[in-house]
């Protein structure tokens, strides 16, 4: 791997990070590049960002719509590795093929994208009904389908907020699984914000904070301010064994050359606004409870802004498998035309014996039978009776037919076969350029 002599590459999973950007797309199609076409979700004064102008294009979150082209984080035109510490990092090829062609690698655990818009004055019984649901990922791929087709925090609007939690737990303090829990909390300057919360995003999917931090971690949140971000890293309790020091260390040497300010813990229970739950903790079933406490009409916007999204990343998913039927299909034709080429080459070469024999069996047919034959053998000349020396031409101009024959049939065969595959990939292409256009 390649990597910048200024940093020391952390034991981030190469199957995470490599995902984040598609595999490449054969000539004959069009690139699904991050950034390419791709429907953007923005949570920025009411838009919707798309690549390429879409009047159909539908505002997620709020109900004006406009468009704009800049992308929230930074983007990387390479097509073989993925991002560290804001750097390219180049796979080898056989990791790189290794990755691309073992399917769908699930997550540890499920998790679940959140959004929350600021409303002012919301009163904090409220807030639980203002969450939305964006989407949740299994799998790496899935993951990175949500990621990249999402603004970055430096793009949230004022004081609204993402959360990543894993699937069950809601992002509110009064959660049965949070109740007795607290937070990491630290801010983080808006230029920085983006790259940090998406490295945050990848220790946590790969499981790489629990083992330093010493707690069972549900999630992290990220609150657009003006200037700075605020973060959130939710935890089951508070570890008293581990300083607050040490985790503060750890992350700024994880999130570098992000600036960690005012970081301190702080337990949910100790919150103004903590609001004990009514029913027993007993009586709530983390997964179910998530759609029971909505309000009708919010509930059915969280299924259409989910099922919205759904789609985006469906159609991204479907233009992934369509690309790997492309590239293999197009890899048989190369095949396919490669061995027609080698039996075009026997058949002629073939033809080509045919027609010497055939001027040497009319040369016997013209030798009177006291002619003298004589056949090389070696450096040798034998003499031989012409009548054996002609049924020994017929004989090798029958075996010749026969062989012509076997090829001639083997040809039309390779020929249709490679007929049937260009029609394919005529097929795949069509499919993969409407799957593309929805985009």
């Amino acid at each position: 791997m390649v990597q910048d002599s200024n940093y020391k590459v952390k034991s981030l999973s190469p199957a995470v990070s490599a995902f984040q950007f598609h595999v490449k797309t054969p000539s004959a199609t069009s690139s699904l590049g991050q950034g390419d076409g791709l429907l953007k979700i923005s949570t920025t004064s009411n838009t919707a960002t798309t690549s390429h102008s879409n009047s159909n294009s539908e505002d997620y979150f709020n109900s004006s719509k406009s468009y704009q082209s800049s992308p929230s984080t930074p983007t990387i035109s390479g097509k073989e590795g993925y991002v560290y510490k804001d750097q390219l990092i180049i796979l080898d090829e056989e990791t790189r093929l290794k990755l691309t062609h073992m399917g769908q690698l699930p997550l540890d655990a499920e998790w679940t994208f959140w959004y929350d818009k600021f409303v002012p004055n919301l009163p904090a019984s409220d807030y639980e009904s203002n969450l939305k649901v964006i989407s949740t990922a299994k799998t790496v791929q899935k993951f990175w389908s949500i990621y990249n087709n999402i603004d970055g925090p430096d793009r949230l609007g004022f004081r609204s907020n993402y959360h990543f939690m894993k699937t069950g737990i809601k992002p509110i303090w009064e959660d049965p699984q949070n109740e007795y829990g607290g937070s990491y909390n630290f801010k983080i300057n808006k230029q920085q914000s983006s790259l940090a919360w998406r490295d945050i995003l990848v220790l946590l999917i790969g499981e790489k904070v629990e083992d330093w931090i010493k707690n069972t971690v549900f999630g992290v949140s990220v609150s657009s301010r003006q200037h700075v971000d605020n973060y959130q890293i939710w935890t089951a309790h508070h570890n008293k064994n581990i300083q607050d020091s040490i985790v503060r260390a750890k992350l700024e040497e994880l999130l570098y050359p992000a600036d960690i300010q005012s970081f301190y813990f702080k337990m949910h229970k100790t919150h103004a606004d903590f609001q004990k739950p009514t029913t027993p903790t007993s009586a709530h079933s983390p997964k179910t409870d998530m759609a029971a406490s909505l309000s009708r009409p919010i509930e059915m916007r969280r299924k259409i802004t989910e099922e919205s999204i759904e789609r985006v990343v469906q159609d991204i998913e479907n233009a992934s498998v369509i690309e790997a039927k492309l590239e293999a299909e197009s890899k048989a034709f190369q095949l396919l035309q490669k061995e027609l080429a080698l039996v075009i080459e026997s058949r002629q070469r073939l033809e080509s014996q045919q027609q010497e024999n055939e001027l040497v069996n009319t040369e016997f047919e013209h030798l009177d039978e006291e002619s003298n034959i004589y056949k090389l053998i070696g450096p040798v000349l034998v003499k031989q009776d012409k009548s054996e020396a002609a049924t020994n031409v017929k004989n090798r101009l029958n075996l010749i037919s026969s062989e012509i024959k076997r090829v001639e049939t083997q040809l039309n065969d390779l020929t249709k076969k490679s007929e049937a595959k260009k029609n394919e990939i005529g097929q795949l292409q069509m499919q993969y350029q409407q799957v593309a256009a929805k985009k």
